[in-house]
């Protein structure tokens, strides 16, 4: 006896964030160096946030890193966040011409910014 077994699949409504668009890489990923400096005395983490939040990395109180991320969009926000504070999401910047970034942690959270370089 033959059977025949019929698979369907779940339709998602929710937009898939590496699809090819307008703020797509069209699939592909690229390495994003990410130089930050903490001028804040409390530990942080940073987020890239444009649609989806990615852990960039932690930055200590009073340290400077650098780390690299796979990164997949066209620009990059960066979220802020600290323990015992507020989260402050920067300006987004665009990633279309340079590939690192630089993520300034001002003392007082809302000053912190972020530039292409």
């Amino acid at each position: 006896m033959l059977g025949v077994v019929l698979f369907t699949g779940c339709a998602s409504s929710t937009p898939n964030p590496f699809a090819e668009g307008v703020g797509s890489l069209r699939g592909r990923q690229i390495t994003v160096w990410v130089r930050s400096a903490n001028r804040n005395a409390m530990e942080v983490t940073l987020l890239g946030n444009n649609g989806q939040r990615v852990q960039l990395g932690r930055v200590d109180g009073v340290q400077s890193v650098t780390f690299s991320v796979q990164w997949r969009d066209r620009s990059i926000r960066a979220l802020i966040e600290m323990v015992a504070g507020r989260p402050f999401t920067t300006r987004s910047v665009s990633l279309t011409s340079q590939k690192s970034v630089f993520i300034d942690i001002n003392s007082r959270l809302r000053r912190s910014s972020i530039s292409a370089n």
